[in-house]
């Protein structure tokens, strides 16, 4: 696109005007009202015996603001320390405690190998999920969000919109991202590039990707690690060629910890949290009803309950507690919060697939780890401007005279006294850029700062491109699994009487409003009618809630040889072993997930009450399954079970499910099996039925 100077006027101006206008005019008082009346909610007790009265509900919700003193007071410190010492001088040969060469390269390699997981999923799944002949195919639909990629494909290629499209988009990202992590060219242009085009698979709507935390989280660090970059390219970057990462980007990245789990932390003590938060029992049932368990996490659930009282416990201090520690300006303080935050993140990525938000929750912690400590962790060989980032020796100082660039340069190159008058200037325009980069995400962060102070923090995004978003996740732990199976038959369908209940009908016309105006139908929301019960009530048919089969009908189906159908990683036959899959991700597992297991708790709970079989109505996702399965759609058909095989049979599912005559669902209660038949039968669940 060509901008002219009246475009640059009108853009700016429309900056300036969000600026002052809504940010400082209405967003800036709001939030410092919600502050005040926060402050006002959570008193501090007074005296030695109020103190000793606190419960334990108390004391969570007066940690953060006991925390955000404690963060104020360390500040005031450390700048009256800095204003009186003199800056302590380095002993001679020690990497330089305020420097940060080597914690940006493996901050740029780590994105690098969460775009690798990211853009690899997607070229695995893509088509069968939102491709044209997907279970979902946005990819035809039009959008008002940015979608560069696929604008630049379609206007300069000639390449339209769909499937070709989406591999492009895929491969070159799982191509480009392979360069970042290995660091065979460093040049802004290749995250620049893996940024939008994230963004504009993201941007597509597709629900498997825009509904979820880690997809917003990708472009948001990944918009950070942009900065971290040189803009010209080179095959190395060293300390002779580049100048140091900007400790202003890297206090970005703390803000993205910080806020990424503190707000998972306020999730857990808002309104519409689980109980069993407080009273110290989420994990007794978390590890089965998490959406992908793996091996290890069998295991954890045998555990015994005050282990879990004491897991329970301590994820309250990583995200009420330890969060606090990224903005302490002490070096040690935050070296120890960052390691501790890695013991607790692959506590949580070897008892379960969470796709790679631990992966990338983890990767911004390492802003906070200098040289210093990372060379004593013997980690100073990545990188080759890594392995020299140290105050020159008086034995180095004679041999390095010869050089161009000063030893002393070398830590600050705009310090050196033949540094050019353009390079005095690049550093200049960098600094500034950097400051209005700041400027910017601490304008877009008061929309997730309100968040956190209302009753009930959840997940949002607030702009096209997830520049700043809220993180509140995981708030609502299940007590129950409720899977969905499906079976599929080769045998010839017998007669039907083809009896149908002609008064179950759906409302006709709107049932209600779209955020944008819109008025939707029955059938546009069948999407959501696990989720919503009420919808069931008004859309019958749609969510099929209306019986399709006579009592005759449905014993004439039963008599069929029905054989099972896996998915990837999601529970189906008892004795098969749960995957690792973390960081690569099974979305259509995970989706399932969410409009069974997360949607369906009412259901395991009026089956245990009555031990009644129930007419549980499928999906919309699920429905829109079983009929590309029926049509021998093969990019849906490659999104079920990975090990190739129905029923531990030796025939591939690509041929099995060629010409099926019918498949049907059934729903049941999977529990972790008892320790007995793990051993003896090899058994890893246990199920009870809990529909027809």
């Amino acid at each position: 696109r060509i901008w002219r100077m009246d475009d640059v006027v009108d853009e700016v101006g429309k900056v300036s005007s969000w600026i002052l206008g809504d940010v400082l005019g209405k967003d800036i008082p709001e939030y410092l009202s919600l502050t005040t009346k926060s402050l006002k909610k959570k008193t501090l007790p007074t005296s030695l015996n109020q103190w000793q009265n606190l419960t334990f509900d108390d004391w969570l919700s007066i940690s953060p603001l006991l925390c955000s003193f404690v963060v104020v007071i360390s500040w005031v410190i450390y700048f009256v320390l800095c204003y009186r010492r003199n800056r302590r001088k380095e002993k001679p040969g020690t990497p330089k405690s305020n420097s940060f060469w080597i914690a940006r390269t493996l901050l740029v390699r780590g994105m690098g190998l969460v775009y690798f997981s990211a853009f690899l999923t997607s070229a695995m799944q893509s088509r069968g999920l939102f491709g044209e002949n997907g279970i979902d195919p946005v990819i035809k639909r039009s959008t008002n969000r940015p979608i560069p990629a696929f604008e630049f494909l379609e206007t300069v290629c000639g390449i339209p919109r769909g499937d070709l499209a989406l591999d492009i988009i895929s491969w070159t990202g799982v191509f480009l991202s392979g360069i970042l992590t290995l660091g065979i060219l460093e040049w802004v242009v290749i995250p620049l590039l893996l940024w939008a085009m994230y963004l504009s698979l993201i941007n597509l709507q597709a629900r498997v990707l825009i509904g979820y935390g880690w997809e917003w989280q990708t472009c948001e660090v990944g918009f950070l690690i942009l900065f971290l970059c040189p803009i010209l390219p080179k095959k190395k970057l060293t300390y002779k060629n580049a100048l140091p990462p900007s400790e202003l980007i890297l206090l970005l990245l703390r803000w993205n910890a910080f806020r990424v789990l503190f707000g998972a932390g306020m999730s857990k003590i808002g309104e519409r949290s689980s109980d069993c938060w407080k009273e110290l029992t989420c994990t007794q049932t978390h590890y089965f009803t998490q959406p992908m368990p793996n091996p290890l996490a069998w295991f954890f659930h045998k555990l015994p309950d005050d282990f879990h009282r004491f897991e329970v416990a301590l994820t309250f201090v990583e995200q009420l507690v330890l969060p606090f520690g990224a903005l302490l300006p002490f070096q040690s303080a935050r070296v120890t919060t960052c390691f501790m935050e890695f013991i607790l993140q692959f506590g949580i990525i070897a008892t379960g697939n969470y796709a790679w938000i631990n992966w990338i929750s983890g990767l911004t912690f390492l802003s906070l780890l200098d040289d210093r400590t990372l060379t004593f962790m013997r980690l100073g060989f990545i990188g080759d401007f890594a392995r020299n980032p140290v105050t020159p020796s008086k034995e180095s100082d004679s041999s390095e005279d010869s050089k161009d660039v000063s030893s002393e340069s070398r830590d600050n190159p705009g310090d050196s006294p033949g540094f050019s008058s353009l390079g005095y200037l690049g550093i200049s325009v960098r600094s500034l850029i950097h400051a209005c980069v700041v400027v910017f995400i601490c304008c877009k962060s008061i929309a997730p700062l309100k968040e956190l102070h209302s009753p009930a923090p959840w997940l949002h995004y607030y702009d096209d491109y997830f520049f700043v978003n809220a993180y509140g996740v995981f708030g609502f732990i299940n007590k129950h699994r409720v899977v969905m199976t499906l079976e599929s038959t080769h045998d010839a369908l017998p007669k039907l009487s083809g009896k149908k209940n002609n008064s179950c009908k759906d409302r006709e016309g709107g049932i209600a409003n779209s955020p944008d105006g819109k008025t939707l139908t029955c059938a546009d929301v069948s999407y959501y009618c696990s989720r919503y019960p009420g919808l069931s009530d008004v859309c019958p048919l749609t969510c099929g809630k209306c019986s399709k089969f006579s009592r005759k009908d449905k014993k004439a189906l039963s008599k069929m040889k029905w054989k099972p159908i896996h998915f990837s990683n999601s529970p189906g036959d008892i004795k098969r072993r749960p995957m690792v899959n973390s960081p690569y991700h099974y979305r259509l597992d995970w989706e399932l997930w969410i409009h069974t297991t997360a949607s369906m708790e009412r259901y395991g709970e009026d089956w245990l009450n009555t031990k009644k079989l129930q007419n549980i109505p499928n999906p919309g996702i699920v429905t829109s399954l079983i009929d590309k399965l029926l049509k021998g759609n093969q990019e849906v058909i490659g999104l079920l079970g990975n090990e190739g095989y129905l029923n531990h049979i030796n025939t591939p599912i690509s041929f099995s499910l060629q010409n099926v005559t019918a498949i049907r669902s059934r729903y049941y209660l999977y529990e972790f099996s008892d320790t007995e038949n793990f051993i003896e039968k090899g058994e890893w669940w246990k199920r009870k039925p809990i529909s027809a």
